[in-house]
């Protein structure tokens, strides 16, 4: 269904639900790995599909980007699923691997 590319981005804007000002399109790419260029392909279909939505910055030079609400709850179940499953599968630890840093 979803590229790897955007998977890392929905992780990573996932891991942001906190931040009231939302993410730049910059970062989430920096996160995924790829040039913007090929990040705004995936955040369009992401978008289609209604799992992000984007917004301009106060000064109209960037985009925000923040998961819908529908995009939070499919996350969150996909990850509580994936957590359940590895359970069941007798994995001791469930171990989440850091995101790469963005400078």
């Amino acid at each position: 269904m979803l590229g790897e590319p955007a998977w890392e981005m929905l992780l990573f804007l996932f891991t942001q639900i906190s931040s009231k000002n939302g993410t730049l399109t910059k970062a989430a790419c920096g996160a995924a790995g790829v040039p913007q260029t090929t990040g705004l392909r995936y955040l369009k279909a992401l978008e289609s599909q209604g799992m992000i939505e984007r917004s301009t910055g106060s000064d109209n030079r960037c985009t925000i980007l923040r998961l819908t609400p529908t995009g939070r709850k499919r996350m969150a179940h996909y990850l509580e699923e994936l957590c359940a499953f590895r359970k069941i599968a007798g994995e001791k630890e469930n171990r989440v691997q850091p995101f790469r840093k963005v400078g």
